[in-house]
């Protein structure tokens, strides 16, 4: 699912996967509220006009903060159902995520009553409040500090939540039993009894209105890095797919599981425009001297610019892997040569 995804990454995300094409393949689903018309391809369709409105509609309830943190894309999971009409089952994921391992397993773990299979949320386990009302009071003073008024959940709401609360970002989904059930409507009709009191919205909706009929998936399967190897959590050597809900590794190289998700990067064709981004050298402008690891991020980007003789590779080695140090590299060197032809063209024909 995609929202005006230009030609340039279509083409993209095409290539990444070829090397996979004996076993699977790619489709685009646009949600773009649009009257424009696609150019005909076999793999890039148009969402219904109908649902593509109704997905705006909703997601113009949500709260300012909301609709500042998330894009309507957050608003498709009421109509997993309708989007896909020629599946019964499906799974679906974050985009902020790392698959470390086989997932392929919890396809084919039985549903039958249950609306979707989920990772249980263990954000309050990780800092040691575990009741229904330690929920409701961090509900409570978050919506204080964005602005909410009378948000959800109240102190009955929270105990059911809590009894029942899943993190969204890995689901396994018996779409059969939506439509079965006309779950959709549900969630609609609790999302805009709720809409703006909500703080993680389709999450909360989701969680409620299905609760009691959510199967708990292992940990493995929707894993935050930073509580991986603690107590109450697996070994991040058990984690299946890596979630960055919070830090993400292309923002901050301390983040447990930046190596990988780099040296996952490199073998893809995003890496050069990647490395080429304006907003990697803001990132180390803004994180320089505010710390030792932050000045450390700083030096990082000295070496890689070669700006500075003073910082060598001994302290990259340990953050980044050396085939992405490489390629990083290469990709500098290859940049400098461009404009060392191109001065000498200059030079050349002036002459």
């Amino acid at each position: 699912m995609v929202e005006n995804l230009s030609l340039e990454n279509i083409a993209k995300l095409e290539e990444t996967i070829a090397p996979f094409s004996a076993f699977s393949s790619i489709e685009f689903l646009d949600i773009t509220l649009s009257s424009e018309k696609l150019e005909p391809r076999h793999n890039y369709y148009k969402l219904d006009a109908l649902i593509a409105n109704e997905i705006k509609k909703l997601y113009l309830k949500l709260n300012s903060f909301s609709q500042k943190r998330f894009s309507k894309m957050i608003m498709c999971r009421f109509f997993f159902a309708s989007l896909f009409p020629q599946y019964d089952k499906i799974i679906m994921f974050d985009v902020d995520t790392l698959f470390v391992d086989d997932i392929s397993e919890s396809f084919f773990i039985p549903l039958e009553t249950h609306y979707f299979g989920a990772v249980r949320e263990k954000d309050l386990i990780a800092m040691d409040r575990n009741s229904a009302k330690d929920l409701h009071e961090l509900r409570q003073m978050r919506a204080k500090t964005i602005g909410v008024a009378d948000a959800f959940p109240n102190l009955e709401e929270a105990q059911i939540l809590f009894d029942n609360y899943f993190n969204a970002g890995f689901l396994a989904l018996n779409l059969k039993l939506w439509r079965e059930e006309n779950l959709e409507n549900q969630l609609i009709e609790f999302f805009i009894l709720k809409n703006e009191k909500l703080l993680f919205n389709d999450q909360d909706a989701l969680c409620f209105v299905c609760r009691g009929r959510i199967l708990e998936l292992p940990y493995s399967y929707n894993a935050h890095p930073s509580f991986l190897d603690t107590p109450s959590f697996p070994s991040i050597k058990e984690a299946r797919m890596l979630h960055f809900w919070g830090d993400k590794p292309w923002e901050l190289l301390s983040v447990i599981g930046a190596k990988k998700w780099h040296e996952i990067l490199i073998e893809t064709p995003f890496k050069d425009a990647y490395f080429n981004a304006p907003f990697l050298n803001h990132l180390f402008e803004s994180l320089q001297n505010k710390d030792k690891e932050t000045q450390e991020i700083h030096a990082f980007n000295k070496a890689l610019s070669f700006s500075d003789k003073r910082y060598s590779f001994e302290f990259l080695l340990p953050r980044l892997s050396s085939k992405l140090l490489v390629g990083f590299l290469l990709f500098k060197v290859k940049r400098k040569v461009k404009r060392l032809v191109k001065k000498m063209l200059k030079v050349f024909f002036k002459i």
